[in-house]
């Protein structure tokens, strides 16, 4: 049996996991909340700028970086967005559990 078959086998034991579906789920809700949607745009313009000071060598402004830790704050106490990196976090843990396996077996 090829890699390619028990990769795409593995894909979709994946794809049938809680961590998966979970994940896609908060996805989902993320696509129809506007205001949580609005919190990470609003990060990520001020992560922009924070790194594009550190590019030419300057420390982010230090209002950036106090809008940037209470809007992470806000995100945080957003439902959607705290299933969201709830979900991702245990997708990320499932997927380091392949990993990991897939390496132990490797060096067996």
């Amino acid at each position: 049996m090829s890699i390619d078959i028990k990769a795409k086998e593995l894909a979709d034991a994946v794809k049938e996991s809680e961590e998966f579906k979970n994940l896609t789920s908060a996805h989902a809700r993320l696509k129809i909340d506007i205001s949580a949607q609005d919190l990470i745009r609003q990060i990520q313009k001020l992560q922009e700028k924070a790194f594009e000071a550190q590019r030419q060598g300057t420390p982010a402004d230090k209002s950036i970086i106090d809008q940037l830790k209470a809007l992470e704050v806000t995100a945080q106490q957003n439902d959607t967005l705290n299933k969201l990196f709830k979900a991702q976090e245990k997708f990320n843990m499932l997927m380091h559990n392949v990993s990991e396996k897939i390496s132990s077996e490797l060096y067996k």
